[in-house]
This record gives C-alpha cells, sequence and structure tokens, in this order.
C-alpha cells in the first residue's frame, strides 16, 4: 500500500508525455494489494486508445489478474525484455 502511491505517480507523468507504448515491468511483484489492482486499472483507463499498456508480469501478478478477470484488460508479458520486443516482431 505504501508504494502505490508511488506506482500512481509515475504512471500519471509517463503518460502525461503521451507515450505510444508504455511498459510496466512487474515480474518482481510478490503481493499485489486492491489498491495497487485499482491503480493498475486507472492506467489503461487513461492510456486510452492513443497508448498502449504492455505489462511484463510473475507467476504471481500473472495469476492474480486471472483469477480476477483482469487477464484481457492488459497487454502481459511473462519478461521486460519481451514486453519490450513486442513491437519488434
Amino acid at each position: 500500500m505504501l508504494t502505490t502511491p508511488h506506482l500512481e505517480l509515475a504512471i500519471r507523468e509517463a503518460l502525461a508525455e503521451a507515450p505510444p507504448v508504455l511498459e510496466l515491468d512487474l515480474t518482481k511483484v510478490e503481493f499485489c494489494s486492491s489498491s495497487a489492482l485499482g491503480a493498475l486499472v486507472k492506467a489503461r483507463e487513461a492510456a486510452g486508445e492513443s497508448t498502449e499498456l504492455r505489462v511484463a508480469v510473475g507467476r504471481y501478478l500473472d495469476r492474480t489478474l486471472n483469477l480476477l478477470g483482469l487477464d484481457t484488460v492488459f497487454a502481459r508479458y511473462p519478461s521486460a525484455a519481451e514486453a519490450l520486443a513486442a513491437d519488434r516482431n
């Protein structure tokens, strides 16, 4: 919960530049509070159609997103390298 405000600020700052792609490396996340999940959903909404949001997730967060039905909301990748390389394929 202490890191959620930092996550929200970092995402807000990144989206302010209107990038075509925003990649979040969350592969090392071992716990994700409802506040943090809410921040991710808000990020998806804020990105809109102009920014593709790519999320690199580890096993824990991948399973959490699946259980909550959020697996279709995010472009998920098993590693940051794969998220970065996605537009090159």
